[in-house]
């Protein structure tokens, strides 16, 4: 995509969890970029905090200002997601979830519903 806005949509994804296991999220309030060539996700981490998610976006040859080192990885509920960081940005490998997928995997929402 070239400029331009971004439409803003509630959509879900298909991600894998530390433990390798598949599991879908689910965005509200999250910017929509249809270049098909779109397969990483950026999240806007005050956002995903404000949900009650705890994010480590440190990468583990960097410590935290208590010395310990970072995680790159997301706390959901009861589950662990990890991050991936290119030298320039975080953000979470994505992949499109089929029909079945959305109903049968376990879902999780990543951001609040209520506008932010």
């Amino acid at each position: 995509m070239d400029g331009g806005c971004l439409p803003v949509v509630t959509a879900c994804t298909r991600v894998k969890d530390n433990n390798n296991r598949d599991i879908i999220l689910i965005y509200n309030q999250a910017l929509y970029n249809n270049d098909l060539a779109q397969h990483d996700s950026l999240l806007h981490t005050h956002q995903a905090n404000a949900h009650g998610m705890k994010i480590n976006e440190l990468p583990p040859w960097h410590s935290d200002i208590h010395g310990n080192p970072g995680l790159l990885s997301m706390q959901i509920e009861d589950i662990s997601v990890p991050l991936s960081f290119d030298g320039r940005k975080t953000y979470i490998p994505i992949f499109e979830p089929s029909d079945s997928e959305i109903k049968e995997l376990p879902q999780y929402e990543l951001t609040s519903s209520l506008p932010w």
